[in-house]
């Protein structure tokens, strides 16, 4: 008999009531099934066996009732087994197991179960048991999990194993990720973009710029292409390092396999060019981006006004702002603290605290930012 966990205490009277009235039915089984036994000595010849006082019409009712009673069986183990899967989805869903040996015992239960639940219901618990952040080093049993449901005759498909690269990743098990890639890979089974772009964007993040692109490179020699997404995480990585003659290079390479760069791209390398002090090439950067049609964001422009004011170009700094405005982009927080930040260095107050009432006005909240820099700025003036 299929033995089950009380998982959640939203079904458990049902459960209980369910359990007890087949242990009693299996008890009964039991006896009759003893009785039974007995019946095989009767002499058919005789309709009654005296010495037993049993005849065949109750041995045709107690088969009768054992038939009913396996039925029982059956239908009770059912609806322990469903009630059992329902809760283990909500639980997938909302992530409140007790402890990640809580969810481990509860893909051990379904491994058991007969029928077996589907690889939708394990891979909804795979997604769950590696997203669990609190239990980092146990989750190192992910590629375990999925050797138990291989002998199990699973056949696991890219959805599945990329739930489990993409959670892994989310809690920085960038390796335990890789190592799940490797095994699909012996296997002869290929994850598809989204998860080498899940690990790439993972390695970047861990700023292992190397391992990231020669992961890169093994994924287009499997023949998977990569999209703006992929080059996305490669050129914020490199250019984290200051590295933006590789972010440029990544760029045409972009280009050359005609994938077009978005609006994100473009913020990526105008903010590296500022951030190293080429205003030039961020402005070239930002007037192509334009004529592709590719309208700058606040974060572009943002980028571009902070690179003017750290060298001080003020003419060029409010020339951009308005830009922004005239271009229908709102200015937001940052906007104005960043301006209001260079007119307090330049002793300029009465400037920054015009700003400061225009955002007020326009219905742009001051942030903690905002008024440090307004103190510091009325602290110079002394």
């Amino acid at each position: 008999m299929m033995k089950f966990k009380i998982i959640t205490g939203g079904f458990l009277s049902k459960l209980e009531v369910a359990r007890r009235k087949f242990e009693d039915e299996k008890q009964r089984f039991g006896v009759e099934n003893a009785e039974r036994s007995e019946l095989e000595n009767v002499d058919p010849k005789n309709a009654t066996d005296l010495n037993r006082g049993v005849d065949l019409k109750n041995a045709t009712s107690v088969t009768t009732q054992n038939w009913k009673t396996c039925s029982l069986r059956e239908n009770v183990e059912s609806l322990n087994q469903n009630q059992f899967l329902e809760s283990a989805r909500d639980q997938c869903k909302s992530g409140t197991f007790r402890n990640l040996d809580h969810a481990l015992d509860l893909f051990d239960e379904m491994l058991h179960m007969d029928p077996l639940p589907s690889i939708v219901d394990f891979t909804g618990l795979l997604a769950a048991i590696a997203r669990m952040k609190y239990y980092p080093g146990k989750i190192n049993g992910a590629v375990r999990l999925v050797d138990a449901l291989e002998k199990k005759g699973y056949e696991l498909d890219r959805f599945t194993c990329g739930t489990i690269v993409n959670g892994l990743c989310k809690i920085g098990e960038t390796n335990v990720a890789i190592t799940l890639l490797r095994k699909m890979e012996k296997g002869n089974f290929l994850l598809d973009l989204t998860a080498y772009n899940t690990i790439i964007d993972s390695l970047c993040k861990d700023r292992l710029v190397t391992d990231a692109l020669k992961l890169f490179s093994e994924m287009i020699s499997k023949g998977i292409k990569p999209n703006h997404v992929t080059y996305n995480c490669l050129i914020q990585c490199v250019c984290n390092f200051g590295w933006w003659r590789d972010a440029t290079t990544l760029l045409n390479e972009m280009v050359q396999r005609k994938i077009i760069p978005d609006v994100h791209t473009y913020s990526i390398l105008v903010d590296t060019f500022c951030k190293e002090g080429k205003l030039k090439e961020a402005k070239g950067v930002f007037d192509v981006m334009i004529l592709r049609g590719i309208e700058p964001n606040i974060v572009t422009y943002n980028s571009l006004i902070d690179g003017y004011c750290m060298q001080n170009r003020m003419y060029k700094t409010i020339k951009a702002f308005n830009m922004m405005v005239e271009r229908g982009c709102s200015p937001d927080v940052v906007s104005y603290n960043i301006l209001m930040n260079r007119h307090c260095k330049n002793i300029r107050i009465d400037d920054a605290m015009s700003l400061f009432h225009k955002m007020s006005n326009k219905g742009v909240t001051p942030s903690v930012v905002t008024y440090n820099t307004l103190l510091g700025g009325f602290c110079w003036m002394k």
